[in-house]
């Protein structure tokens, strides 16, 4: 009632865990018998558990696990995984933060990239594989468009016009894993629609998945150094506009997007 007087809200999302499924079932019942205007509105986003969490300080221990000590582990493996997996490191990175947001972006996109409603195991290996269906490989992806932009534009190469200009040419971007990335991109809109009307981020978050691999597959065929200027600022246009998704994608599962890794 509170609530409903001070933000009038569209809806209230009440993200609880499954056990309490009945709980709620009764009391919007209860408040659609009252005809409480409030009823119609509240939803109860229910979750399952999840095994297998837990930190070093926590092995062996029946104790429940803090956030604040989940989220400093996550920081601790994610700089360990990243000193271990990645190769090419520049020297102008603080490992310190970066290990902060690919911690984050570790934790947040394991539970989010699946289904509310079933359990599933954790993993910290899982979570932090730079190669794998993870938080970091969609991160690392974003920070290799950002590295592709720089040398191009130190090449002078800018990205064609934009698309909403509706002067961009396609014509360039004639090859098999152009299409694929343009067909991915070109369902954004409804996999956000589907992801809000069901209240399930995993639609978003294997969406991003899909596109990372199709850039990071791309990579190689579709050069942008040494190509004529016609075909390598409309691949820069076409690489722009993924960033552009990405990002956005990340920013709405709460995961930190990453300039350089």
């Amino acid at each position: 009632d509170y609530r409903l007087k001070t933000f009038n809200p569209e809806k209230i999302l009440y993200v609880v865990g499954a056990p309490q499924t009945l709980y709620f079932q009764q009391l919007i019942a209860i408040l659609n018998k009252m005809k409480h205007p409030i009823a119609e509105r509240m939803v109860h986003v229910s979750y399952g558990n999840v095994p297998g969490i837990s930190t070093r300080a926590s092995k062996g221990s029946e104790d429940r696990i803090w956030l604040d000590a989940l989220l400093n582990e996550a920081h601790e493996r994610a700089k360990e995984a990243y000193q271990g997996q990645v190769e090419k490191r520049s020297t102008e990175i603080d490992e310190t933060v970066l290990a902060e947001s690919v911690g984050l972006g570790a934790v947040f996109f394991n539970y989010l990239s699946r289904t509310n409603v079933k359990e599933f195991h954790f993993s910290w290996e899982e979570a932090l594989n730079f190669q794998g269906d993870t938080g970091p490989y969609i991160q690392y992806a974003l920070a290799r468009l950002n590295s592709i932009e720089d040398r191009a534009k130190d090449q002078g190469l800018v990205p064609a016009t934009n698309f909403e200009s509706g002067n961009f040419n396609p014509e360039p971007l004639v090859d098999d894993e152009a299409y694929r990335i343009i067909a991915i991109l070109a369902q954004f809109r409804a996999v956000l629609e589907r992801a809000a009307t069901e209240y399930e981020p995993y639609h978003l978050a294997n969406f991003l998945l899909e596109l990372a691999r199709a850039v990071s597959e791309g990579y190689s065929k579709l050069r942008v150094l040494g190509q004529e200027k016609e075909i390598a600022e409309a691949r820069l246009a076409l690489f722009s506009a993924t960033k552009k998704i990405l990002k956005i994608g990340l920013g709405l599962l709460g995961v930190p997007a990453i300039e350089r890794m």
